[in-house]
């Protein structure tokens, strides 16, 4: 196992060149990470389309990212309606380590982050300092 960078409850994060250093809350209560995204849509091809953030963001640019790479789960929401999310990865760059992390395609809209990292991406890579 290699050193672990230390993170706070709040950190900066990178994808790619795309959006940098896009506020993101760490949740070592939540299982998975999710990122705000807007315009979701698979094509008739198959292909999943997508902007990352949304118009009132700072980070959003509008660009379409399309993944051939992502998978599709049905869940239920607190209201108990079935809503369906989407998941893909990312390369991201965070707490000065480059890694892969699977994130839920999600309108983060009210949110005060637009990115929250969970445990899944934070295991055995970093440690997390809440003080």
């Amino acid at each position: 196992m290699g050193r672990q960078s230390i993170l706070g409850r709040t950190v900066r994060v990178d994808f790619g060149t795309r959006a940098v250093g896009v506020p993101a809350k760490i949740d070592t209560g939540a299982d998975g990470s999710s990122v705000w995204a807007s315009n979701i849509r698979v094509d008739r091809d198959g292909v999943l389309k997508f902007s990352l953030f949304g118009e009132g963001s700072p980070h959003y640019s509008g660009k379409v990212f399309r993944r051939t790479d992502y998978s599709v789960a049905m869940v239920k929401s607190a209201s108990g309606h079935e809503i369906i999310k989407y998941r893909t990865h990312f390369t991201i760059a965070l707490g000065g380590k480059k890694i892969k992390a699977l994130f839920n395609l999600s309108d983060r809209a009210v949110h005060n982050f637009p990115v929250l990292i969970g445990r899944r991406t934070l295991s055995s890579k970093f440690l997390v300092n809440v003080s």
